[in-house]
């Protein structure tokens, strides 16, 4: 494991002075919810001898993708599903983007029914509506900015993001403020415990009247 630095910012001298075959990267990553400096990504992508696999579940909401690059990489593979901004989470449905050497690597090892008919359906059904997904998407990032913006005037530090929640550190531990949200009928993931992370949350972007429920809630547990 590599740590990311304390603005949870990729670090390319970190990475490449570990001896690996394999890295495995989020970007955006999860649960900072940044999307790491292309240039640094890149970095690694060329200096790392191994194999660079990038996640990029959350990149819908992101500000760039790596997908027109992974063929051309011998050494890129570039993770998307359809579980996020596709809203197809129960389906089960992703795909990897590498050269056509790395492809037939994954494909030979991968299971032989890998996604089931119906799955497979509802992906190829979905593509045919990506206006709507796009749109969707986009009202989201508003959503994410304004509730970033409402936040930061309470007494915690609200992370700047690219996927589809906010990392909040707050004044109190996060064990308790999850359990004191969670008594006013709000569920925040507890990621305290996580390096770098320490008292902090993850709360995912909902609608706004809830957002303006929710922030209310977070100033309410903060007086106590």
């Amino acid at each position: 494991k590599v740590l990311l630095d304390e603005e949870f910012k990729l670090r390319p001298e970190r990475v490449l002075s570990v001896k690996a075959g394999l890295l495995y990267m989020a970007s955006p990553n999860n649960p900072t919810g940044n999307q790491f400096d292309r240039s640094a990504v890149e970095e690694v992508v060329e200096g790392f001898s191994g194999v660079v696999v990038v996640d990029e579940a959350y990149a819908e909401y992101g500000r760039y993708t790596l997908i027109r690059e992974a063929p051309a990489r011998e050494n890129l593979v570039v993770l998307r599903t359809f579980s996020k901004a596709w809203g197809l989470a129960g389906m089960r449905v992703g795909y990897a983007v590498a050269n056509r050497k790395l492809a037939t690597l994954l494909k030979e090892r991968g299971m032989v029914f890998a996604c089931s008919s119906l799955s497979l359906k509802a992906a190829e059904l979905m593509l045919e509506r990506w206006n709507e997904v796009e749109k969707a998407v986009e009202e989201l990032k508003r959503a994410r900015e304004w509730m970033r913006t409402e936040m930061s005037r309470l007494p915690v530090r609200v992370y700047p993001s690219d996927a589809n929640f906010l990392l909040v550190k707050l004044p109190v531990s996060s064990s308790w403020a999850r359990e004191r949200l969670l008594e006013k009928g709000f569920a925040v993931k507890d990621v305290g415990r996580m390096p770098l992370c320490e008292d902090s949350v993850r709360v995912t972007v909902p609608p706004k009247p809830i957002a303006e429920t929710f922030i209310k809630a977070v100033g309410e547990i903060l007086e106590r």
